[in-house]
């Protein structure tokens, strides 16, 4: 864990202050345009990190914020590049087969659980819309109105009886119950045995088998106890 004293915590909230709109849409201009400026990411920030703190080049790798302020502009980076893949909304959906969500039955138990246990059919669960606004305590540091007004349609889904239910998520608003039944049917039309191909496909593609790991130690000539000798056969 990154630990940062009073004085850098003070100095980096001082730097925060001095992003103002115009030089996050510069920084934001230099990342889109990566090749032909010919920069790098870190050549951004450095760049980035002079301009506001009014400090020499050669003292950005030395300054004791780098860290912190480094830290800071990747979480920037990663919200420029989730508003371009959320301008996509209508071509993005999630799928997942684990949930700690209850908004569906206000429980202690998670609402897939609770799917889980007490029905056994296939079908689709009652739509939940939640806007980004209610969620968030603090505004994003950049494109605040673009993330606060975004909304996600939620629901379970069951693609065949006795099979695990999924959870579903759509960055955008949904009100068509036909939509969602055309939704569904696609998914369905690449399931197998009630589960998506290309979820499976994900799941068995990360899976760090025992032989993976003897060839992993193999190669970097590690020859001590790993904690999963007893998962082998």
């Amino acid at each position: 864990m990154l630990k940062i004293s009073t004085k850098q915590y003070q100095a980096s909230s001082d730097l925060k202050e001095r992003l103002t709109p115009g030089v996050l849409k510069l920084f934001e201009e230099n990342i889109t345009d990566l090749s032909s400026l010919d920069l790098s990411f870190p050549d951004i920030k450095r760049k980035v990190f002079v301009h506001v703190s009014g400090e020499g080049e050669d003292n950005f790798d030395s300054s004791e914020l780098e860290d912190v302020y480094s830290l800071y502009l990747s979480s920037i980076e990663q919200l420029l590049v989730l508003r371009e893949v959320l301008k996509k909304n209508k071509k993005i959906i999630s799928i997942s087969k684990t949930s700690s969500n209850n908004d569906l039955f206000h429980s202690t138990a998670p609402d897939i659980a609770i799917l889980d246990q007490f029905t056994e059919k296939q079908g689709i669960s009652k739509l939940i819309h939640k806007k980004v606004q209610s969620s968030t305590a603090v505004p994003f540091p950049v494109y605040n109105d673009f993330f606060n007004g975004m909304w996600f349609t939620i629901f379970y889904v069951r693609l065949k009886e006795n099979m695990n239910v999924l959870k579903v998520e759509l960055p955008y608003y949904v009100e068509d119950e036909d939509e969602i039944r055309q939704i569904v049917e696609i998914i369905k039309r690449d399931a197998a045995e009630g589960y998506p191909y290309l979820l499976n496909k994900a799941h068995n593609d990360v899976v760090i088998t025992n032989k993976h790991v003897d060839e992993l130690l193999k190669i970097s000539r590690i020859y001590e106890t790993t904690n999963r000798e007893q998962l082998k056969k």
